[in-house]
């Protein structure tokens, strides 16, 4: 196997140059671009005779495309180029000063030598007068480049297994940008993780709506069909929400064997479902179904497979996996047969740190497996005050090293240095990795038989009156209430107080009628403490699409709880118990 993303799409030009590498629907139905590994490789070394002439090696490009195959060809020629690829949302054409806002951001921090955008997105770098770096640094347009680069000399620069590939920007930030560094060597690692999880032979057709510039969408979905040599058929998320159908269409059509996305992505699904599209789905060619990027929620999968099975779903498509940019995506994954798939545990022993089975009719919990460990990889469980590695069983902070973690984040040592260089305790210095120790994700979960089960966010942890309480069993409780509470758009988040801390609960809700949402506050208040024993202090009622989610799903908890306190959301109705704590909205931790 080559050892450059470089080589490697040479090799698959080389060996199988008229089979399709992607295609794109255009219109999210029958429309399509394609591209084949010739035609790949092809347009990507025109653009990158010119990156190369514009840009030294290991400078660094930002990449500004709508989704399509010009986004691939971009990303490509940076690599051929050997040169790090940076890749951004582009700018919303309806609103774009917060995405401008954002380019100029992660221009400035990489210190960006190029924007390569295309033709469609050449237009934001007029809009771009009041952002210095951005008028700064040069635009180039893909027509541009690609056709100044027919008429250039093919690159000579040699790419090497440790070249910076791929910085990518972290979409939970609200502050400063912060650019995940991974080399050749990382990606390849992790595709051969992938490669692992999937746990099929070399034949296959990956679909995938999610978006191509984060570490989901790019890795496990566009740069997985090269590494592999399979097609890859690739929509624009737009098209995705605008009707989820589509993707389950896409993948009937095509024969898909591997697709996937976070939960609410089936949660859609599984509810705009009528009965003519199940009539028109054949889903007996899925072998996996990865669920990821957000906490993979039981229910949520059982009715996916319940609701798909008329379809020709089997049992156990839908599997659980574990993963972040800086582990250059997977870090755990479940494959098919693997059990328990989903462990109850009660809720109490939980809350206390500990996982404790218990029977179906037992108070408790159900966790889905995130799976096992790839080879080459170590997961520990970790006392999150301090470094004692803790049994299995045992919930604590999850900590990564492996072949495919990333060495840090782009000048930011201070962060590099407080991310990933944890120890265990005893452990001397200059361990698994070349930094001297473990990534420490924040996350939550703990270790049973050698499968990783997620629990949460260290930094969402709610701790009320001595007690851990998981803010998403808090929303779902609350949104399991009644169903004009939207399912997956809702945040708990500390309420910070004098005499200790509370709950803030954030909740979308499809009715505007005052009387009905008085009740509904007080329903939910009932729900959550009959089910978890603690109060919720503060509720808001908020109109639809007003809780923030990253670009892979992720709710922004902290975020959309400091805009609604500044009066940035339409607000239907604001509840607060009168013995509620006060609030110190500056103690609220940004994401």
């Amino acid at each position: 196997m080559p050892d450059t993303l470089a080589a490697l799409v040479r090799e698959r030009a080389d060996r199988q140059g008229d089979e399709l590498a992607y295609s794109f629907l255009v219109d999210g139905e029958r429309e399509r671009l394609d591209l084949t590994y010739g035609q790949l490789a092809d347009r990507a070394g025109a653009v990158a005779a010119h990156l190369a002439r514009r840009v030294a090696q290991g400078g660094r490009v930002v990449l500004v495309f709508e989704p399509g195959p010009d986004f691939l060809v971009a990303f490509f020629a940076c690599q051929l180029a050997a040169v790090a690829a940076v890749p951004v949302y582009p700018p919303s054409p309806a609103k774009p000063l917060a995405g401008l806002t954002n380019l100029d951001r992660v221009v400035a921090d990489c210190r960006a030598e190029l924007v390569l955008t295309s033709a469609a997105c050449a237009g934001f770098a007029a809009a771009a007068d009041g952002f210095a770096g951005l008028v700064r640094t040069p635009w180039v347009s893909m027509p541009d480049a690609e056709a100044a680069g027919r008429n250039a000399p093919a690159p000579t620069v040699r790419v090497t297994p440790d070249a910076l590939a791929l910085l990518q920007y972290t979409s939970g930030s609200t502050g400063a940008p912060k650019g995940v560094m991974l080399r050749q060597e990382h990606l390849l690692a992790n595709l051969d993780s992938m490669h692992w999880f999937v746990g099929r032979p070399a034949t296959g057709t990956v679909v995938s709506w999610l978006p191509m510039y984060h570490d989901m969408g790019l890795i496990g979905t566009a740069l997985y069909p090269v590494y592999r040599g399979i097609p890859g058929h690739l929509m624009s998320p737009l098209h995705f929400l605008h009707r989820p159908m589509r993707w389950l269409r896409l993948i009937t059509r095509v024969g898909a064997t591997i697709s996937g996305g976070p939960s609410f992505a089936y949660q859609l699904c599984a509810r705009r479902v009528a009965a003519d599209d199940l009539a028109e789905l054949d889903l007996g060619s899925w072998e996996v179904a990865f669920n990821g990027a957000e906490p993979v929620n039981a229910e949520v999968l059982t009715a996916f497979e319940k609701t798909f099975a008329p379809a020709g779903l089997r049992p156990g498509t839908v599997v659980g996996c574990y993963g972040m940019a800086e582990a250059a995506l997977l870090i755990t994954g479940a494959r098919r047969g693997d059990e328990p798939r989903i462990l109850r545990v009660r809720e109490d022993e939980l809350q206390a740190g500990k996982a404790v089975g218990c029977a179906d009719d037992e108070p408790g919990r159900n966790l889905v497996s995130s799976g096992r460990l790839p080879p080459g990889h170590d997961v520990r469980i970790v006392d999150r005050d301090g470094g004692r590695e803790l049994p299995d069983g045992q919930v604590g902070e999850i900590w990564f090293a492996g072949p495919s973690l990333s060495h840090g984040y782009w000048r930011k040592p201070t962060q590099t240095a407080a991310a990933f260089d944890a120890r265990l305790d005893g452990t001397p210095a200059g361990g698994f990795l070349r930094t001297g120790g473990f990534l420490r994700t924040g996350d939550l979960g703990f270790l049973r038989d050698g499968q990783l089960f997620v629990t949460g966010r260290v930094k969402d942890l709610l701790v009320i009156r001595g007690r851990n309480v998981y803010p998403q069993d808090v929303e779902e409780t609350a949104q399991n209430v009644d169903p004009r509470l939207r399912r997956g758009a809702g945040v708990a988040v500390t309420r910070p107080g004098r005499l200790g801390d509370g709950i803030t609960l954030v909740q979308e809700v499809s009715t505007r009628d005052p009387e009905h949402l008085r009740r509904l506050a007080g329903a939910i208040r009932g729900a959550v403490l009959t089910e978890h024993q603690v109060p919720i202090d503060e509720i808001y009622l908020v109109v639809p699409r007003s809780v923030g989610k990253t670009s892979s799903g992720k709710l922004r908890r902290a975020a959309t709880a400091a805009a609604v306190r500044a009066g940035e959301v339409a607000v239907l109705h604001h509840d607060v118990q009168p013995e509620a704590h006060d609030v110190h909205p500056e103690q609220e931790e940004t994401e």
